[in-house]
């Protein structure tokens, strides 16, 4: 929230300046600007006071980075020089929320065309060991291969129906509301 506005304060040609006016504008063109998903990040965001010395916010970051950090750190104590993932899983989220360097590494393609990478991971101030170990895996892997982009296009994902939905469930409904369902398509929150 904090970080959009001080962006939005430096473009021109524009009236949209905070998170709001974007979430407004949002949902003043939805059927262009949200044609496959909604907003519910931007929303969730804007429901905060977007006070970053808020001690509940200081809290959960300190947290989130502590498990984050415990996590690359549990494996550097065991001996390890990096951890390493499938570029795209989930792991690929504690080096960020951590603060340490990531880097993702291309190895190859599936057999369907789609490119496949390797995501590496290591401790504070350790990027030339991930330079070191990403070198290595480019050697051994060979050299990189040109796309073909002789893939198929997917096809086009149903609407997202948030722009004419009757009834739109409310932040605290939504929050309450347990998510059996995690393939749904996500819905775009009123708050």
């Amino acid at each position: 929230k904090v970080q959009i506005a001080e962006y939005l304060a430096g473009l021109g040609n524009t009236s949209i300046r905070t998170l709001a006016d974007l979430i407004q504008f949002d949902l003043d063109h939805c059927d262009t600007e949200m044609p496959f998903y909604g907003q519910e990040i931007f929303e969730l965001a804007e429901a905060t006071s977007g006070d970053l010395t808020d001690p509940d916010y200081l809290a959960a970051l300190a947290n989130s980075q502590a498990n984050s950090r415990g996590i690359i750190n549990g494996y550097l104590a065991q001996g390890f020089d990096a951890t390493m993932a499938v570029s795209g899983s989930a792991f690929t989220t504690f080096a960020a929320t951590a603060g340490y360097p990531s880097m993702s590494v291309p190895v190859g393609y599936l057999a369907d065309g789609h490119p496949f990478g390797l995501w590496l991971a290591s401790g504070f101030m350790r990027e030339g060991t991930l330079i070191r170990i990403a070198h290595g895996i480019e050697a051994t892997v060979g050299q990189r291969v040109a796309p073909t982009f002789a893939g198929v296009v997917p096809p086009t994902p149903p609407a997202f129906d948030g722009c004419v939905a009757p009834a739109r469930p409310t932040l605290a409904r939504a929050a309450a509301r347990p998510s059996a369902n995690t393939t749904a398509r996500p819905r775009r929150l009123v708050l």
